[in-house]
């Protein structure tokens, strides 16, 4: 019998605490959330926006990566400058471009986990959650480099004042993610410029101004917001900003926009799904059931944060950086994966406010000041734990679904007909990849296919970008009339394809009568699915 004399330790012997089971339950939850996304991942084949800024990192040199891509792209650089010594280095696309998106992640669940002033069984289920896990962990993209800013950002929030460097650097992170991560962290930036004007800091003698440090950091972070805008701003022929609605698709109204995005945002980032269609927004069907459903549920959500928002004096670093962001969305353009940035703004600002030991029995007894009725208050507080409880559940099912149907259906095509042209040994041969015409106009450069280019050391396809080792991807650039004619001159001068991937249109405008569609037969038949949430879009 073994026997210590008084009180238990907290060893293999001893009783566990209660502090030490918690820890014991978030390692675990850890370790499960890790391998998880690392099983889920290797099933998950990347698509065109996942691959597009690999061979970016690996082709383009440095000048066109930092200065002209980008605004090609129309978002800033630095998620293929992260890429850019994996992909240099010879790496395999897969393992690289999954290894990145998935340290970023996981730093990033590391610190909600055992960092984070949420309650215990939030901490432990958000990281499974459909945004953090499956759209941007799976999936491998610059949300990865975002969530990490949001996180970062949220952790030093409360010494901002004290080290301000930390903060800017992180908010410098959301900046450089994407240009809606500029857009919210330059609202955050300006709540923070309007505490230190009602502070009088910015008022005060000039010699103490300029040496303040947060005014220094801000500075700083003005100027790198700046360059992002700046070096993302599109071209006049940049694809997105020039091109007309593919098949003459009709744009909705502008103000159903706006209201979706004020008002809707906050419910389909959390637990329902007005957007329906893998689209632009300009392009959804805003009105019905759904719609219109999706608009009172999402304002019944900003109504409960805007008031909890002021019982904490938190309203502006709520509205004003949200509203930025809602309003750039609803002018500009918003995909159905932009709408998890409102999650993890959402996540960055509660964490924010709870870090000030903030409860949900202060926000009660506040609403009790407010609205005096003690029924009423009960009602807002199952109110509040009801939606977090159906937030998390139903996020949780949708990671589930997708996992699943990532795992079972073919996500992009590029690994599979990579592996049937190496199969077969067709690398050798003349390819040429499907572009897009419709009634109206005609896109060269916008080749199908270009994602195989990350699978080999050079572009194999004759007419992307004219088989450039240097562009060996979707320049995004929308050609003139004249511009599409030599590229047609210079696709026939190469002579007939050996090899046609998808459905290539005009062939008898190239090659006149020598092209005989009857020389060819299909010899593989290769179908992506668009997963959204617990759908599966076939394309």
């Amino acid at each position: 019998m073994m026997t210590f004399k008084g009180k238990p330790q907290n060893t293999f012997f001893g009783r566990l605490t209660n502090q030490s089971l918690i820890k014991i339950i978030e390692t675990i939850t850890f370790v499960i959330f890790l391998a998880s996304i690392v099983f889920v991942s290797s099933f998950h084949e990347p698509w065109l926006d996942e691959t597009q800024a690999w061979l970016i990192a690996r082709s383009a040199s440095i000048k066109d990566l930092l200065f002209l891509i980008p605004h090609y792209e129309v978002h800033p650089p630095f998620w293929s400058l992260l890429l850019l010594p994996f992909a240099r280095s010879g790496m395999p696309v897969e393992f690289g471009l999954k290894f990145v998106s998935i340290a970023l992640c996981a730093v990033s669940v590391w610190l909600i986990i055992f960092k984070s002033p949420f309650p215990f069984a939030l901490r432990i289920t958000i990281p499974f959650t459909y945004f953090f896990f499956y759209q941007y962990g799976v999936i491998s993209r610059t949300y990865s480099m975002m969530m990490l800013g949001f996180v970062l950002s949220a952790m030093f929030y409360k010494t901002r004042n004290e080290h301000p460097f930390r903060f800017a650097i992180s908010l410098a992170l959301i900046c450089a993610s994407c240009i809606y991560g500029t857009v919210i962290a330059a609202g955050i930036a300006l709540v923070w410029v309007g505490e230190l004007i009602k502070k009088r800091i910015l008022v005060g003698k000039f010699s103490k101004i300029i040496t303040d440090y947060r005014i220094i950091s801000l500075f700083a972070l003005l100027v790198f917001g700046v360059f992002c805008i700046v070096v993302a701003l599109p071209y006049s022929d940049t694809l997105n900003s020039s091109s007309p609605p593919v098949g003459g698709m009709k744009l909705n109204n502008l103000f159903e926009r706006f209201l979706y995005a004020i008002t809707a945002l906050p419910a389909d980032a959390t637990f329902y799904k007005s957007y329906f269609n893998y689209d632009l927004l300009c392009f959804q069907q805003l009105s019905g059931f759904l719609y219109y459903s999706g608009v009172i549920l999402g304002a019944a959500i900003m109504a409960i944060i805007v008031f909890f928002a002021k019982s904490r004096k938190k309203t502006a670093l709520f509205l004003v950086p949200y509203l930025m962001f809602a309003v750039f969305s609803a002018y500009a353009y918003l995909m159905n994966h932009h709408i998890g940035i409102v999650t993890m703004f959402l996540l960055f600002w509660f964490w924010v406010v709870l870090d000030e030991k903030a409860t949900l029995k202060d926000f009660l007894d506040y609403a009790g000041k407010f609205f005096k009725n003690p029924k009423l208050v009960q009602v807002l507080k199952h109110t509040v734990i009801c939606l977090t409880g159906i937030s998390i559940i139903i996020s949780v099912y949708w990671t589930t679904v997708a996992s699943y149907n990532d795992i079972k259906q073919t996500y992009g095509t590029g690994r599979t007909t990579a592996a049937f042209i190496k199969k077969y040994n067709l690398q050798n041969y003349k390819i040429m990849g499907e572009w897009t015409i419709t009634d109206k106009y005609s896109d060269t450069n916008l080749i199908a296919f270009s994602s195989i280019a990350a699978y080999f050391d050079h572009n194999i396809i004759i007419n992307l970008n004219n088989k450039s080792d240097g562009e060996p991807f979707r320049v995004h650039r929308f050609p003139t009339e004249a511009e599409n004619n030599q590229n047609y001159k210079n696709w026939a001068a190469a002579g007939l394809p050996d090899v046609i991937l998808g459905e290539p249109a005009d062939f008898k405008k190239i090659y006149g009568s020598s092209f005989k569609k009857s020389e060819y037969i299909v010899a593989d038949k290769e179908t992506c699915s668009l997963i959204w949430k617990d759908e599966v879009m076939a394309l």
